[in-house]
């Protein structure tokens, strides 16, 4: 009865107030010069290759508006949510895309590139 619909009504608040956090969120990060070239290095060279992140590897899809990445792990019974890790905090952005550019995650990301070729080229 009344119960439900004044939970259903709150639920829907707390719905679209979500939401318009996150396109804050967005624009907020779009005025602030490192997070703005995190997510444009992100789009232009992060997504669909291999990414590490919270102990896992997977690849990383990008929805730019408002923006958000996905980390899809190789393993979905490893990390988050189905094997799926949302990325939209500034921080979390920004964490993300430092580590991706340091020496061993570079390194390891390099060796898996190549393997895969070799094996790719050992199947033709």
């Amino acid at each position: 009865g009344k119960e439900v619909a004044e939970r259903n009504i709150e639920l829907q608040l707390h719905t679209f107030n979500f939401g318009y956090r996150k396109i804050e969120s967005h624009w907020e990060g779009a005025s602030n010069s490192s997070v703005y070239q995190a997510r444009k290095f992100a789009r232009k060279e992060l997504e669909g290759v291999d990414c590490y992140w919270n102990g896992h590897w997977g690849k990383v899809w990008i929805q730019t508006y408002p923006f958000h990445m996905f980390m899809v792990y190789d393993d979905p019974s490893k990390g988050c949510t189905e094997g799926v890790d949302p990325i939209w905090k500034d921080e979390d952005v920004l964490s993300f895309t430092k580590l991706q550019v340091s020496k061993g995650v570079s390194r390891k990301r390099n060796l898996r590139t190549l393997l895969r070729a070799m094996s790719v080229s050992k199947s033709t």
